[in-house]
């Protein structure tokens, strides 16, 4: 693999509980829920974040025929262009799936800085982050390594 000289110097990781559905409607990225944000705080212009994050996305029957796209955002500005998952809801009730998306990212700056959940769909509503039952995790970990 790549080497990254000193190794990972900081983990911050964080479980949060969904109790209820974050949905949006915006067909551009925009963060689903500041409620998610997990913050890090890099010690080096040049260290590197990698950013794990791991969800239960949600589409409900209002959402019929529609897609929605996740990617990871830094402060609230989308990181990558592309799209790390997607959902699809084409039959009435709930459509469900475990989302993971990952990426290395390289902030340059040592102020602290936010990683986001970003959706957009493709028209329609009701598509975000959600709790299928009890208890779902919304997980995110970030790991400082150092940029070698």
């Amino acid at each position: 693999g790549t080497n990254y000289g000193g190794g990972i110097i900081k983990i911050v990781h964080r479980k949060i509980t969904a109790t209820t559905n974050v949905t949006t409607s915006s067909t551009s990225f925009i963060n689903l829920s500041t409620a998610y944000d997990t913050f890090i705080t890099p010690t080096s212009n040049n260290s590197k974040i990698y950013v794990i994050m791991t969800a239960p996305v949600v589409a409900d029957n209002s959402f019929n025929g529609s897609i929605a796209d996740y990617t990871i955002g830094r402060d609230g500005s989308v990181i990558d262009s592309f799209s790390y998952g997607s959902v699809y809801q084409n039959a009435s009730g709930l459509a469900y799936q475990n989302l993971t998306m990952h990426t290395l990212d390289s902030p340059s700056t040592t102020n602290q800085i936010g990683y986001n959940f970003m959706c957009k769909t493709n028209g329609s509503s009701a598509i975000g982050i959600g709790a299928y039952g009890a208890n779902e995790i919304v997980s995110v970990t970030l790991m400082e390594v150092s940029g070698g």
